[in-house]
């Protein structure tokens, strides 16, 4: 049953939205300008910090940003380094991450490595299974 007619209401009434709260509107307007001005981004969320260059700490940024050698060790162990001295660069994000480059000689082989070493097994196996040749006459002279 339609409700009875009320004079002063409309039959349906149409929902409003709450009105923002200011803190509501300067984070969006805060966000817009980050989103469109780099400088500002650094400006306001900061800059990364190198705490770890050639497999050493720089103790006065760990200093500076508060933390113990320890800590750092072990957010190196839980993202696959062994040790310290297999970072070659290691740096605290603003958004308290730590990202690590590891060392050439200490980073894991790639698909292009594994490749370019069976490539290169299978040419020796090849000169092995060769008839064999005169001792000073190399396998691939004719």
């Amino acid at each position: 049953m339609p409700p009875a007619y009320q004079p002063g209401r409309t039959a349906s009434p149409i929902p409003t939205q709450p009105r923002p709260r200011n803190a509501e509107v300067s984070n969006a307007a805060l966000n817009r300008w980050l989103a469109v001005n780099e400088r500002a981004v650094r400006l306001v969320e900061g800059k990364p910090t190198t705490i770890i260059e050639g497999g050493r700490l720089l103790t006065g940024a760990l200093r500076h940003l508060a933390l113990r050698p320890t800590e750092v060790e072990h957010a190196v162990r839980l993202q696959n380094g062994d040790d310290i001295s297999m970072v070659a660069v290691g740096r605290l994000e603003p958004d308290g991450q730590l990202v690590i480059v590891l060392k050439p000689s200490e980073q894991n082989a790639t698909r292009a490595d594994v490749q370019r070493l069976e490539t290169r097994l299978e040419a020796i196996e090849n000169l092995l299974a060769s008839p064999a040749t005169d001792p000073g006459q190399h396998p691939t002279e004719s």
